[in-house]
């Protein structure tokens, strides 16, 4: 019963998301974008409880709404300006150190996450700080799995 009530209130904070997002993009060819990008964020949305039916791997598909639409964002948005895209980047960085951050409880006691990412938006290192609790070897694959990048670019320290 709680699933359904997590995914009803999903789609009606979604809901109010969007509606809040259009009415802050002003009336031009962005709103076009715009649009576009919330439809493919809604599909996820309302596919995510599916992917235990349809076996998909759907916090993929979210990994690349996220990924492509902070780059599209950082183009509508101004990326020219070092400063739009540092907020795009910033962004899209926190949301990914929050996953892997919970990828890390039961193997990293107080893990504090950090990852680079280049130009293109592309994952290139995770730092992780903290007591491991147990090998590791297992997290690094799945971190690696998650970013689309090597276990030896995953980088554990005290």
């Amino acid at each position: 019963m709680e699933g359904i009530y997590n995914y009803i209130r999903n789609i009606g904070c979604f809901m109010i998301f969007s509606s809040v997002v259009r009415l802050l993009i002003p009336q031009n060819s962005f709103r076009d974008y715009v649009n576009l990008f919330l439809g493919l964020i809604f599909t996820v949305v309302m596919l995510n409880p599916l992917s235990t039916f349809i076996k998909t791997d759907l916090p993929r598909l979210e990994d690349y709404v996220i990924k492509n639409g902070a780059s599209v964002g950082a183009e509508l948005f101004g990326a020219d300006s070092e400063k739009s895209r540092d907020i795009v980047t910033d962004k899209y960085g926190k949301t990914f150190e929050k996953r892997i951050s919970e990828l890390c409880k039961g193997y990293i006691d107080g893990a504090e996450t950090e990852v680079e990412i280049d130009e293109y938006f592309n994952i290139s290192a995770v730092y992780i700080k903290g007591k491991a609790l147990k090998d590791t070897s297992e997290l690094k694959r799945l971190i690696a799995g998650l970013c689309g990048i090597g276990e030896e670019n995953i980088i554990f320290g005290e």
